[in-house]
């Protein structure tokens, strides 16, 4: 009975290949890879002639079963296309297919790049919440932030080049401009980039407007308001957001987030300005 590797590959620098990892590149009967490219790259270099087979969250569902029924022939390695599989990419669900076979499943841990992240961001929280890309759905996204916010830990996010500037300026709203966050980008590479700074100045950084590739966020544990703002102040800025736009119920959310209110403090007022 073949055993499930789950591989963690490097995110970036190629010498940050674990010893371990090569040895059960090199020995496994087959070796499936969310990014078969990326991976040749990785197992030319390691000398190893074993061809990865693609497998990636738009395969068929019978490519996942035939992964799964490899197993019976030997030993498999998943890779994703760097950093540890099945955390913010569709290994899970060989995993579970291998689970439900009767099969081993054995991790091979390694680099990551939201614990490298971490590593360099200079928070204390002993926990955090780590969300990886988030919907491209609006009103799921929005609602996914502020259930995380609401645990009061540190925030991890994974983001793209054309959703940042726009998935900032949400967090801006949610958590205020003074909020901390570390920007990082092409970490362990040539040009590894980490930059701490606010979601208010974060906008400006070269690497938000012009570099290229994902980003790890890595946002401040949410700071509680010393107290909240007189409701005079909470309808101004509930109009302000209205009046740019938002819908009444979008303002309200979040309006709610942005202070750490009850959401049904904020309908009550929207509800009141609307009979007014």
């Amino acid at each position: 009975m073949g055993t499930l590797f789950v591989v963690a590959t490097p995110i970036g620098n190629l010498e940050d290949i674990s010893p371990r990892s090569q040895a059960v590149l090199e020995s496994a009967a087959v070796i499936y890879a969310e990014d078969t490219r990326r991976t040749r790259k990785l197992l030319t270099h390691l000398g190893i002639r074993n061809r990865p087979l693609s497998l990636h969250g738009d395969s068929a569902d019978s490519a996942w079963r035939d992964a799964a029924a490899a197993l019976a022939d030997g030993d498999v390695a998943y890779v994703t296309d760097g950093g540890t599989p099945a955390v913010a990419d569709p290994g899970a669900r060989l995993v579970r297919l291998a689970h439900e076979r009767g099969h081993p499943v054995r991790t091979v841990p390694g680099p990551s790049a939201v614990t490298a992240a971490l590593a360099v961001a200079g928070l204390e929280s002993g926990g955090h919440v780590f969300l990886g890309f988030l919907p491209p759905r609006r009103s799921r996204r929005m609602q996914l932030l502020e259930s995380a916010i609401a645990t009061n830990l540190p925030m991890v996010v994974f983001a793209g080049p054309h959703d940042l500037s726009e998935l900032l300026a949400e967090l801006a709203d949610l958590l205020g401009p003074q909020a901390g966050v570390v920007v990082c980008h092409e970490l362990t590479k040539l040009h590894e980039s980490v930059v701490r700074t606010t979601l208010g100045q974060a906008p400006g950084l070269d690497v938000v407007s012009q570099g290229r590739g994902e980003k790890t966020l890595v946002l401040d544990p949410p700071q509680k308001p010393a107290a909240p703002p007189p409701e005079s102040q909470l309808r101004l800025e509930l109009a302000q957001l209205q009046d740019s736009g938002f819908s009444p119920s979008r303002a309200a959310r979040e309006l709610a987030a942005r202070h750490r209110l009850p959401k049904d403090v904020i309908y009550r007022l929207v509800v009141d300005s609307d009979r007014n």
